[in-house]
């Protein structure tokens, strides 16, 4: 599929620059639309055009995966293992490589607790990752891998979340390279977009179903600049534990 849209789409852009040469009307036309439908592949959760995202798992039964970005937070990531613990829950944290080499044995007690560990990109990445080349895209995830085993050497990583749901058409390809899969989400807290926690925690709560993968970001904060962290996944804990779902 990725390589047939990938032609398709090539092939019609080079149709419309050769009729733009000849000035035919209708070339605005043929450019505009697969243009469109590039940016709709890159830009819209979920998409799969460019290969395949896990939003949810495909479940038939009352179970989610919690996932956690910004990891590890040295000041909220042990609250919400302690917390993960209470409710028997596992989870899978987004190590960003730059706070996991600042704080290594808080990532090794991730793990020695029975949590997955998966990629993220630092923070000075991610903000450039809408224009990474495919060769800077690779470089960056193996020096993260290289990173995140010299610190948990012999775990497997399985999965890398970018920002902003954006899915660059090279970025499976260098997944693929890298053993690597895309993992997005089902329900969210809102990320920075979040005004207040009661309003996203009822948002996620409607968005959950079964085989649903969440999302929640370590230092979140609400409109008046006030953490929801970790007091946030307790609610969530507690509800989810309410309506029979499993994290485990």
């Amino acid at each position: 599929m990725r390589r047939a849209l990938q032609f398709s789409l090539l092939l019609a852009i080079v149709l419309g620059m050769v009729l733009a040469w000849l000035w035919t009307p209708w070339a605005l036309l043929i450019v505009l639309v697969p243009l469109d439908l590039m940016l709709w592949a890159t830009l819209a959760p979920g998409c799969e055009w460019w290969g395949p995202v896990l939003r949810t798992f495909g479940s038939r039964y009352r179970e989610v995966l919690l996932t956690f970005d910004g990891a590890p937070h040295p000041d909220e990531t042990p609250e919400v293992l302690v917390l993960l613990e209470r409710y028997g829950a596992r989870a899978l944290f987004m190590v960003d490589v730059t706070r996991a080499e600042r704080n290594p044995d808080l990532v090794k007690e991730i793990v020695s607790r029975g949590h997955g560990i998966g990629c993220a990109l630092t923070d000075e990445e991610a903000a450039a990752f809408w224009r990474m080349s495919k060769s800077q895209l690779n470089e960056a995830i193996q020096r993260n891998k290289e990173a995140l085993q010299n610190i948990i050497p012999g775990v497997a990583l399985q999965w890398l979340r970018v920002p902003g749901e954006i899915k660059l058409p090279w970025l499976h390809p260098v997944l693929d390279r890298h053993g690597l899969k895309l993992i997005s989400a089902s329900a969210h807290d809102g990320g920075l977009l979040m005004s207040d926690m009661e309003t996203a925690l009822l948002k996620m709560r409607t968005a959950i179903s079964k085989g649903g993968v969440i999302q929640f970001h370590h230092n979140q904060r609400d409109a008046a600049g006030h953490g929801t962290m970790p007091e946030m996944l307790e609610e969530m804990l507690i509800w989810l534990k309410g309506q029979g779902y499993g994290m485990s």
